[in-house]
Formats: structure tokens, sequence, C-alpha cells
């Protein structure tokens, strides 16, 4: 017998003839079992076994009770009428049938959330000074982690976001994906993207946005409702200790990218501003011996992948110092 003339039996949907087919098929040897049989194997089939099988026999049994009353012949200008319990004992299968769908449903939205959510860990990297570090993330992306900086992330993304926490400074090339937003959250700030690049620098007073490709949505953590767009060429700044704390504008930072191919690049920045950044490049800390005071004073300048001592004898060429290294401490003396 026809499953879909079946289905239609038990909800009312069937014409006379298909009614007559179901009926005289009921009526045959091993009819009501193969029926029984056919809805214990589509209820049971995905291991969804519910606790009321008494209740399950108990329709059977009034199924069966009522294929046993007598069904008057049909005339050619009446409908069949299907008996009340039968009419019943459909309306308690569609019933189920229903139920059975949803759990159905449910079933299999557990059976792809709860493996993957049960294998998910969390993966931190921490970069130490003088080094860094590139990452591919489990969607593609591509990280690259400054030196004396954090970044924490799930070994496998949820099916809605796709989540990344982040302390000190890191430039991503995000893989596009139009269903699931990229997050990263750092700083105070929550920046938002489908897919492009940008670079997050999170230093102790500000926390700096600057977005090379693409568009990215920016928003202060704390204020959900208070959201900006960067489009390429901007930077969102923000200051958690100030009244207007996110401000966006055009890039003035011009080493925002420079670093991840290996680049120093100063322009009219304070010395005592820069070094900060030159002992989390080279993993050293520096100290001024007196009477040098050259704090002050103001420095411009590329420097490509050099080594530490290259780049101090070019300094101390133009602010007249030398210097000593003890370790990883530099010491810088007036010339």
């Amino acid at each position: 017998m026809d499953k879909a003339i079946i289905a239609r039996f038990l909800n009312g949907t069937a014409t006379e003839e298909e009614v007559e087919r179901v009926m005289q098929w009921l009526e045959q040897a091993g009819g009501r079992e193969h029926l029984e049989d056919l809805f214990a194997d589509t209820w049971e089939q995905e291991s969804l076994y519910l606790q009321d099988d008494l209740r399950k026999r108990k329709l059977f049994e009034r199924i069966n009770r009522a294929l046993n009353s007598p069904v008057p012949e049909p005339k050619k200008t009446q409908k069949i009428r299907v008996p009340a319990f039968l009419r019943a004992a459909a309306t308690w299968m569609l019933l189920i049938g229903l139920l059975y769908l949803a759990l159905r449903v449910i079933w299999e939205n557990q059976q792809r959330t709860t493996p993957q959510t049960s294998s998910i860990q969390w993966i931190e990297k921490n970069v130490l000074p003088g080094q860094k570090l590139f990452l591919e993330l489990p969607d593609h992306t591509k990280v690259w982690v400054n030196a004396n900086s954090a970044i924490r992330f799930p070994s496998a993304f949820s099916s809605d976001f796709r989540d990344v926490y982040l302390d000190g400074e890191a430039f991503f090339e995000v893989q596009k994906e139009s269903a699931r937003p990229f997050r990263v959250f750092a700083g105070g700030i929550t920046t938002e993207v489908l897919g492009t690049r940008f670079n997050i620098n999170v230093q102790e007073e500000k926390t700096e946005l600057a977005l090379l490709e693409g568009r990215v949505r920016v928003n202060i953590s704390q204020d959900q409702e208070n959201k900006r767009v960067l489009v390429p060429g901007q930077q969102a700044i923000f200051y958690p200790h100030t009244a207007d704390s996110l401000r966006v504008s055009g890039i003035t930072r011009e080493n925002a990218f420079l670093w991840k191919e290996r680049v120093i690049y100063f322009d009219n920045q304070r010395f005592a501003s820069i070094l900060p950044m030159l002992e989390d490049w080279y993993g050293v800390s520096f100290r001024y011996a007196p009477p040098l005071k050259i704090g002050e004073r103001r420095v411009s300048g590329t420097f490509s992948n050099d080594n530490l001592e290259n780049l101090l004898i070019g300094l101390g060429f133009t602010l007249d110092f030398t210097f000593e290294f003890q370790n990883d401490l530099v010491t810088l003396y007036p010339e």
C-alpha cells in the first residue's frame, strides 16, 4: 500500500476510491499489523522513544475495534463514511504525527549542535615581547598578532557568530561569510564584520581600530545601540575615560598596518613615546644614563626588518646618544 494514500486516509483527505482501497487492504491478512509496524518504525527511526507506550497501544486497539465495526456499502450517490472511532483514532495519529515531527526537528538540531558544542575548546595564544605570531582561525581567517599581545578564540565557531577576544594588537584578514558575522572584542569595543582587513591596537589609554579594506561596524561593548560604520581609510579610537569616548576620523597613523610586514615607522613622534613600542618589538627594556634627557626629542624614519642594534645606531646618530646591551637591558648614554 502506498504510504501517501495511508497518510491521506488517516488525516481525512483521501478520496472515496482511496478509502475503499485502504479498507480492503486492512482486511487482508497482516494488513493491520503492517500498519502498526509502519507507524512504530516511523515513530522510533530517530530514537525518539516517548514514555507513553500505553497510550500508543490503546490507540492501536481503538483502530482495530473501529475496523471491526460494520462499514456500509457505498452507493454511487453517497460518500463513504469512516467509522467515528476510526476518525477519532486518525485525529490522534495526526496529532501524534505532528508531535513526532516537532521532536524530530529538535533531535536533528541537537545532533548538529551537541557534538560540536561538547568538543569546543577555547584556545589562547600569548605573544611575548620580541615575538610575533601568525594564525589561521577555524574559518580560515588570517590573523597577525603583534608582540606583547594575547588572542583567544574557540576551536570551532558557532553557527551564529565568529567571536574572538584580543588584548594587544593584531591585524585581521577576515574570511567572508555573510551568514556568520565575525566579531572582535577588544579594549572595550566590539567590532563586527563580514569580510574585511583591519588592525586593532589595545593600549592602556585608548583602543585604535584602522580599516584597510571592506566595512566594519563598531560599538562600545557596553552600549550596543551606539554603532559606527567605518569605510576603508577610516579609524575609530575609543577613549574609555572621556565623555566623547568613541571617535571616527581618517587614518592618521601611517604605520597602523606596517608592523605585520616588520616595518617600523615613526612620524614626528616623541622619543619617549616610541620606547614602549621598541621594548615590545624587540623584547628588551630601556633606561637612560644621566644626564641624558632626550625623551621630548622628535623622531621620524622607517626601519624595515632591522635588528635593534642597527636601529639604535640610526637613532643615536640623530639624537646624540650611544648604547650598551646587558642581556635584555639597553642603557642609553649621552654621546
